[in-house]
């Protein structure tokens, strides 16, 4: 598409917004800059550069963050956040007369009339985040397979989230617990759902519970007769996307118990040795119990549901698993929701010992963490972090990367430390493509290896 002359200007002004932000770096954002921030960000929204705006947006949140000292906030999310802000104003500014659309973006459009929909449930989760909301999300399929999801999240801690799992939800005039949404079947009339496939619940909602399927049962089945590098290849095309869809972060799988190391259950699956670990160790949920269970089982076969933790090679967070072996209660369907079901001994008739073993950890030396720590301390500290004081540091790291097989990663990082104030932005922007390209050819090899 062409660009309209407000949206280069938007673009330059979001461009210089975000130069200004890594010139003082974000420790040192004052006022001043984060009102730059906020018009640049009302500028992008008016011009009608969604991606722009909503880059913009995300990093100011994780500013307000940062200089309010919340547990909420993440440095690598907000280099993640500047990254993205920095290449969208770039490749927009830059464009010499058409552009991409997808550097662009699409307005959010809120929940949407989609018709009718037959859903089976698949799994629920439990959810928590460090910004003070807790719930649960119930997951489903429908007749073609694609993923849809159901929320009841809400200021709270994770005590909310087993609240949430048993309370009777309101769908039209049906009643329904997720507890067993995640088990049974929806059939909804004047549905409403936003594009990423997040289902909401409107007044002219219409809906009647019915059976649902197992897992071996299609069209839910098709979604684990998906091989696991179509499914890798499906999560990281996902990766980059501003909206994605509900599952497009999930796995399914079937696989067999191996045993257990120190920090994860064992699982083989195609071939290859998997290491799942609990998505989260707080004590409301049922993670580590459940884990520590099924890891007395070898030999146990298994189907799953998890979310890739695409940093560690071949570690999965479970969330779900299914079992024709698992004497769990009926109503359960051999299902168990991990956060929030809790597994007994009786549960697992052939459980024993837990069985150690000596496969090797997943966690690995990781050859950019060099680049990712100076680009993340310019982006805290800004041109001082580049400053001759701390010039032995970044040589010893250039000559590292050189060691380390890394010659471009080397030759970004020399840039950045012989970058002048303005000229900072685009040698940190250069290395920061970089990186990310990088750690994401590594990681797919590393789990497909």
């Amino acid at each position: 598409m062409k660009l309209k002359t407000s949206q280069r200007a938007a673009a330059d002004e979001a461009w210089l917004a975000g130069t200004a932000l890594l010139q003082s770096g974000a420790q040192g954002a004052n006022l001043v800059l984060e009102a730059e921030l906020q018009r640049a960000v009302h500028s992008c929204r008016v011009a009608g550069l969604h991606r722009l705006a909503a880059a913009g947006y995300r990093t100011l949140q994780q500013l307000e963050n940062l200089h309010a000292s919340r547990s909420g906030f993440r440095l690598a999310g907000l280099s993640w956040d500047v990254y993205q802000w920095l290449a969208v104003a770039h490749a927009l500014r830059t464009a010499s007369d058409a552009v991409d659309v997808r550097w662009v973006g699409e307005a959010r459009r809120g929940y949407t009339d989609v018709g009718s929909l037959g859903l089976f449930g698949l799994f629920t989760e439990a959810v928590a985040s460090a910004t003070g909301y807790a719930g649960v999300v119930t997951y489903f399929a429908d007749t073609s397979a694609s993923v849809w999801s159901l929320g009841d999240v809400a200021p709270g801690d994770a005590g909310r989230c087993r609240f949430a799992y048993v309370t009777p939800l309101e769908l039209g005039e049906a009643t329904v617990q997720h507890r067993s949404l995640s088990r049974g079947g929806l059939h909804l009339e004047h549905a409403r759902a936003a594009a990423n496939h997040r289902l909401g619940i409107g007044r002219h909602l219409v809906a009647s519970v019915a059976d649902g399927l197992a897992w071996t049962q299609p069209p839910l089945a098709d979604l684990f007769a998906t091989s696991l590098a179509a499914q890798l290849e499906r999560i990281w095309a996902a990766r980059d996307e501003d909206e994605r869809r509900s599952g497009d972060d999930l796995v399914f799988l079937r696989a067999t118990v191996e045993g257990a190391t120190s920090t994860s259950l064992l699982l083989r699956a195609e071939q290859r040795l998997l290491h799942a670990v609990a998505p989260s160790a707080h004590a409301e949920f049922a993670y580590r119990q459940n884990l520590d269970l099924l890891s007395r089982s070898v030999g146990l076969g298994l189907w799953l549901i998890g979310r890739v933790v695409l940093s560690r090679p071949r570690t999965l967070q479970l969330l779900a698993i299914w079992s024709p072996d698992l004497a769990v209660p009926e109503d359960w369907f051999g299902r168990v929701n991990l956060a929030l079901d809790q597994l007994l001994p009786s549960h697992l008739p052939g459980a024993r010992g837990a069985s150690a073993s000596d496969a090797p950890d997943t966690a690995r030396f990781d050859p950019l963490l060099l680049l990712a720590r100076r680009l993340e301390q310019v982006l805290l500290a800004g041109a001082s972090a580049a400053s001759p004081l701390a010039m032995a540091g970044f040589l010893r790291d250039e000559a590292d990367l050189q060691r380390n097989q890394l010659p471009t990663a080397a030759a970004l990082l020399r840039r950045l430390r012989q970058a002048v104030a303005e000229d900072l932005p685009e040698a940190w922007l250069a290395a920061r493509i970089y990186l990310a390209a990088a750690e994401t050819r590594l990681q797919r090899e590393a789990w497909l290896a």
